[in-house]
């Protein structure tokens, strides 16, 4: 959802749980603040340094996140960078950003806003079943 031009984004992979490079993280954290938690209808693998959400039309299929509202408008393009989107050449980026239904926790209600999706094959690569990338990740520990 876009309320007064200030984007609302979820996270479920790297930009949630840290990308690895403290600038870009400290600027994130600075730039948003938490909305609520969710999930999207979606499968999740692991990518080695990242997670990777994909669209499924499997009803089960979820990957849990957060809905964090931005401070400003145009740090929606600062993400996009990070995460290799070029909204005009679609077959250049490695995600793709749409606006997407998100059922928000605990009320289970409705809400759309901007998630980002792999746009790359997934063949290969571990599934995270349960959906949720910070448990995965404490699993791995």
């Amino acid at each position: 959802m876009i309320t007064n031009n200030v984007p609302f984004v979820f996270f479920y992979g790297s930009l949630l749980t840290g990308t690895g490079n403290r600038h870009f993280d400290a600027r994130l954290r600075g730039a948003v603040y938490h909305w609520s938690e969710g999930y999207i209808q979606a499968r999740l693998y692991d990518l080695g340094a990242y997670a990777a959400a994909v669209t499924s039309s499997e009803k089960n299929d979820r990957v849990y996140g957060t809905v964090f509202r931005l401070r400003r408008a145009d740090f929606l393009d600062r993400i996009d960078h990070y995460k290799l989107y070029r909204p005009d050449v679609h077959h250049h980026s490695e995600f793709i950003r749409r606006l997407t239904q998100i059922t928000l926790l605990p009320a289970r209600r409705a809400f759309t806003c901007w998630v980002y999706f792999y746009s790359a094959t997934v063949a290969g690569r571990p599934r995270i079943r349960q959906g949720d990338y910070r448990g995965h990740l404490a699993s791995q520990r």
